[in-house]
């Protein structure tokens, strides 16, 4: 079975919310439905498939009201996050 891999994100916005992307990775078929139901609050932003592998990725956008919320979100999301900054490089203590 292939293992999902997620990465978080923020990135540049003009309103006073903080603009956060989330990445999913080696979605199957099988699992598309049950991620795009996960994050249905999210609005998908980006799509692509790689038919070599046969899986899918997924990129989710959404708001939140500032850093605390964001921390929040990544504190309690069950499943491993990476958090990268706007470098591209994983921070550790978000």
């Amino acid at each position: 079975m292939k293992k999902m891999i997620m990465t978080f994100w923020q990135v540049p916005n003009r309103g006073e919310k903080l603009r956060f992307r989330l990445q999913v990775d080696k979605v199957t078929d099988k699992s598309y439905n049950k991620i795009c139901n996960t994050f249905k609050e999210w609005s998908i932003v980006s799509e692509g498939y790689n038919y070599k592998k046969n899986y899918s990725i997924l990129v989710f956008s959404k708001e939140f009201e500032d850093r605390e919320d964001a921390r929040e979100f990544v504190k309690k999301f069950p499943e491993p996050l990476e958090v990268k900054g706007y470098n591209g490089k994983e921070i550790k203590h978000f």
